[in-house]
């Protein structure tokens, strides 16, 4: 099943059919919504609000291992998660799809 976690660009799903609550909680706390688990396109899918619902929690406060540990109890096998950023180059427009070849993880 997939999962999607959005960010500040994306904190619903508003085509996500048939979308009933999930209350979950792992051994590190509760993840920091509710996942949302219903239908999109024809297949099912779990969508999580990585800075909560309403849009709370600032980067730092996010329990990023309880998120993730909560999808995999969810039986979750693929994640697709969104993310709005700034970046250090002052020449690229808006609305710029750019792929990272360097990452920083905070977990």
């Amino acid at each position: 099943m997939l999962a999607v976690i959005g960010g500040s660009g994306l904190a619903r799903l508003s085509d996500l059919t048939g979308a009933r609550r999930l209350d979950a909680a792992t051994s590190w706390g509760k993840p920091s919504a509710p996942l949302l688990h219903g239908e999109l396109g024809g297949r099912e899918v779990v969508f999580l609000a990585r800075h909560g619902d309403p849009h709370r929690l600032p980067p730092h406060q996010i329990n990023y291992q309880t998120n993730i540990k909560t999808l995999k109890q969810t039986n979750i096998t693929q994640i697709l998660t969104i993310n709005t950023i700034n970046n250090l180059i002052p020449t690229t427009p808006p609305n710029t799809l750019i792929t990272p070849n360097q990452l920083i993880n905070y977990t």
